[in-house]
């Protein structure tokens, strides 16, 4: 209830009470009122105090207030007995504040409560009224709001945000200090393939099976979380890397003898793990890094298997070196490789003429042809500074091809290509001087292209973020900001950037079905961006339940394997969305 209508509750209770048939209007009151004389004694409670006390008025009339109302210190649980709030009926308003109610029947309610004064007409107090406002619900949403905060929705594990903190936790704790402790990184093998061919609802219901399985390994001192799609991480207290390894064995060969039914068949899967010691001196950036490679060496090695990470043996600057080589080389001889999804309009609002809108995501392919998902050497690239190049190869790939389209003649239907654009690219002065040049070699359209930058790259440099984009705006681009709501200031900056479109992170669209908390948020934010004239994007869309959902929110596009999944970009491809009758050549 709002603090308008509680004060409107209170005003009513005062100025109506010293006439008895006002009693009446006191039922429908949602705010529990108690009334009593000028001895304080009670003499009436609304059916919202009488389910908050558990006592009915009839049996509480002429008891003292403070045995039918029995508040706590919210804190300490101690009760306040010596408040006053009865002793000073002469105060216009004594704020009890916070505290908590006992009912009769020993159950404790969170309420905020406030005692006023009863006059007649000669302004002779004839007794008080207490207003008790219930908190639990409030306080329920709050809880629900911080478990979803820091727990994954689809498992309930803890999440990436979470685990890192545990490890920060742990770390600084003294009594750990000289302790034994490790981390072990899960990644599922070749995960893809069951959200390739099952569809990501089978995708999901593997996940959770997953989860329930690592959660019976798992000792309840450890900490165990979902750290993305298809990884996993523990952190053991007090274990030796030689215990932890042999933890990891056992997960390596639980997730091989797992058997998961889908569609009438049984499909196996494994798990490449890594497992790292936590050493004193070490960082929680640095300590995930190494069970991340770890893990990564492992799938290198051959996939469902077990890597300790060993400084003497595995620095991660070879490690990672490695990935360095490998992105060069993939640069040097033209082996990266776009994928195009499309971002389809929602609601009756939009034309039908509405030119298509395609995300541009980038892909390296190894020496035999097969296909390298970002999660492997993105993170990578951006420590050793390669993400330019790879947005460089990107922006002249699309701009050379989208000079080839406009020979196609007049005939073909404009789009819009979405190119994500890295944080270390937006701070480059080379990176945009190069891109300006290409713009300027390569003239388009306006509204062709559209640069996807992630929240937290924006807000890392936001003046600076905002220059860029207004110098690429006026030629003609458009700005989508990724990721959006994953800051914790996100309305408050976003005055300050001009973009054309947000993109909703994806934590928020996942479990709106089930959340009304989820709900909520994305239902403000598509109307804060409805009233700065911005458009929203949903990402990942996996059902057309989803989808309805999505547009009574008022979602204006929607992009998720439900829709179209990433379809890799071939000249003269098409780039035609399943059942379409007109294809559109590709870039």
């Amino acid at each position: 209830m709002s603090h308008v209508k509680i004060k409107k509750n209170k005003s009513l209770a005062k100025s109506h009470l010293p006439r008895r048939g006002s009693r009446a209007a006191l039922q429908a009151i949602s705010d529990g009122v108690v009334v009593t004389n000028e001895h304080g004694m009670v003499e009436f409670l609304n059916p919202a105090a009488e389910l908050l006390s558990g006592w009915r008025t009839q049996d509480a009339a002429n008891l003292p207030v403070d045995k039918v109302v029995h508040l706590c210190d919210e804190n300490s649980g101690q009760p306040m007995e010596d408040t006053g709030v009865w002793k000073r009926p002469d105060i216009a308003c004594n704020k009890v504040g916070r505290c908590t109610l006992q009912s009769r029947s020993g159950t404790q309610h969170l309420i905020d409560a406030n005692v006023s004064p009863v006059l007649d007409a000669d302004g002779t107090v004839t007794g008080t009224v207490l207003v008790l406002r219930d908190l639990s619900q409030e306080t329920g949403l709050l809880e629900r709001l911080d478990y979803q905060a820091t727990h994954d929705s689809r498992t309930g594990l803890l999440n990436r945000s979470a685990f890192e903190q545990a490890v920060r936790e742990l770390h600084m704790d003294p009594a750990s200090a000289g302790a034994r402790n490790a981390i072990i990184y899960i990644d599922v093998d070749q995960f893809k393939i069951i959200n390739d061919t099952c569809g990501h609802v089978a995708g999901d219901h593997f996940l959770e099976a997953l989860s329930e399985k690592l959660q019976s390994r798992v000792r309840e001192s450890d900490v165990l979380a979902r750290l993305g799609g298809d990884e996993f991480g523990v952190l053991l207290r007090g274990c030796t890397r030689r215990h932890a390894q042999a933890l990891a064995e056992q997960i390596c060969h639980l997730v091989e003898d797992m058997r998961f039914a889908w569609g009438g068949r049984l499909h196996r899967h494994t798990a490449s793990v890594g497992v790292t010691a936590i050493s004193e001196d070490a960082n929680v950036a640095s300590v995930l890094s190494a069970a991340e490679i770890a893990c990564f060496t492992a799938k290198d090695q051959g996939r469902n298997r077990v890597h300790v990470y060993h400084n003497e043996n595995v620095p991660s600057r070879h490690v990672e070196m490695q990935w360095v080589a490998r992105i060069s080389r993939a640069l040097d001889e033209n082996r990266l490789t776009a994928f195009h999804q499309p971002i389809v309009p929602l609601g009756d609002d939009h034309s039908r003429d509405e030119r298509p809108h395609y995300e541009l995501l980038v892909r390296m392919t190894d020496r035999f042809g097969q296909i390298i998902l970002p999660k492997y050497f993105i993170s990578a690239a951006e420590r050793y500074n390669l993400m330019p190049s790879i947005d460089r190869w990107m922006v002249t790939e699309v701009l050379s091809r989208l000079v080839w389209r406009k020979d196609l003649g007049p005939g073909f239907k404009p789009y819009t290509l979405s190119i994500n654009l890295s944080g270390t690219s937006l701070s480059d002065t080379s990176f945009m001087n190069f891109l300006e040049r290409e713009l300027e070699r390569y003239p388009i359209e306006p509204r062709t292209l559209c640069f996807e930058i992630t929240e937290t790259a924006a807000i890392s440099n936001i003046a600076d973020v905002a220059n860029v984009m207004r110098r690429l705006k006026s030629r003609g681009c458009m700005f989508s900001l990724d990721d959006f709501g994953s800051g914790l200031s996100s309305f408050a900056y976003l005055k300050g950037l001009p973009v054309d479109l947000i993109k909703i992170d994806g934590d928020f669209i996942a479990d709106i079905l089930n959340s009304p908390a989820d709900t909520a948020f994305v239902d403000a934010i598509c109307r804060v961006a409805k009233a700065m004239n911005i458009r929203t994007v949903a990402e990942h869309v996996d059902s057309t339940e989803l989808l309805d959902a999505l547009s009574e929110l008022g979602v204006d596009y929607a992009q998720g394997y439900h829709i179209a999944k990433p379809r890799r970009v071939h000249n003269r491809s098409s780039f035609a969305l399943p059942g379409s009758k007109t294809p559109l050549e590709a870039v």
